[in-house]
């Protein structure tokens, strides 16, 4: 990437370089998901395309800026989004797995 290119967080009103994870394209988290594109982003964190290494399918990946208390907050509302139960099948979210970097 060029660094005279501003990246698409660097639009975001009080954003701060320290804060976002250095994400790479081809990035392997945890020894298993390979990151293959980004999905989008916004002030509290990225979203990535990944593969899944082990199961061979696709996920996405969610990294959470740095920000004291921040991460927190977005544990809680995923606990709140999995105990959801619709019968609606485009309604649906699974937490695979949460860890801090």
């Amino acid at each position: 990437m060029q660094t005279d290119e501003r990246i698409e967080e660097e639009t975001l009103p009080n954003y701060k370089s320290s804060r976002y994870y250095p994400v790479q394209i081809r990035d392997v988290f945890q020894d298993r998901y390979e990151l293959l594109g980004k999905l989008g982003y916004g002030a509290t964190s990225t979203t990535w395309f990944c593969q899944d290494q082990y199961a061979k399918d696709f996920k996405v990946l969610k990294i959470c800026i740095h920000e004291s208390g921040r991460s927190l907050r977005e544990q809680d509302a995923y606990s709140q989004f999995s105990g959801l139960r619709t019968s609606n099948v485009g309604l649906f979210f699974h937490s695979y797995d949460q860890k801090k970097v």
